[in-house]
């Protein structure tokens, strides 16, 4: 699994109000390999986008995160780990 931070998106909230800086957590973007019973091999699953989102605003060097992290999931899929 690879958590790829989203910096330029809003921050997630999590704990009791009020809230302390450390309730405040960047969004991540979470990629990972899933296989069901059924199917023959591994696929890549690119989580839940943030909110309720169809498209995804990236910064260059979260984009090559992005990239990166793909390429690790399809390299681990491939060798059957």
């Amino acid at each position: 699994m690879r958590d790829v931070l989203l910096s330029s998106e809003d921050l997630s909230v999590a704990g009791q109000v009020p809230h302390k800086p450390s309730d405040y957590r960047p969004t991540e973007l979470v990629v990972y390999l899933d296989q069901h019973v059924r199917e023959v091999g591994p696929r890549v699953v690119v989580g839940q986008l943030p909110g309720d989102r169809t498209k995804l605003h990236l910064l260059p060097a979260e984009a090559r995160q992005v990239a990166q992290a793909l390429l690790d999931m399809a390299d681990l899929a491939d060798s059957g780990v």
